[in-house]
């Protein structure tokens, strides 16, 4: 089954997990969508939905360049974000 666009912002909507960035095509032709979500706030855990999404996208086989990274907030002290990012062709 091929993502598209549409598909990305139903999952969005699904998964309550919010998309950073969602890009249209390149000159290659190629989407790319940023899914952001901080995974702990001032020590305190938070929901995070990105589990949700990845199960999503296992549906999925035109998803090219997957990433899944933490980061650390360089604005607040002990604050920690996620970001699933992903390519596809339509």
């Amino acid at each position: 089954m091929k993502i598209n666009h549409e598909i990305v912002l139903e999952i969005s909507e699904k998964t309550k997990c919010p998309i950073l960035e969602l890009d249209e095509p390149d000159k290659r032709g190629y989407w790319f969508v940023i899914f952001d979500e901080y995974i702990v706030i001032n020590g305190e855990d938070q929901i995070v939905h990105l589990d949700e999404v990845m199960e999503e996208l296992d549906k999925y086989d035109n998803i090219e360049y997957f990433t899944n990274e933490v980061y650390i907030d360089d604005d607040q002290e002990e604050t920690y974000y996620e970001q699933v990012s992903f390519q596809w062709k339509e």
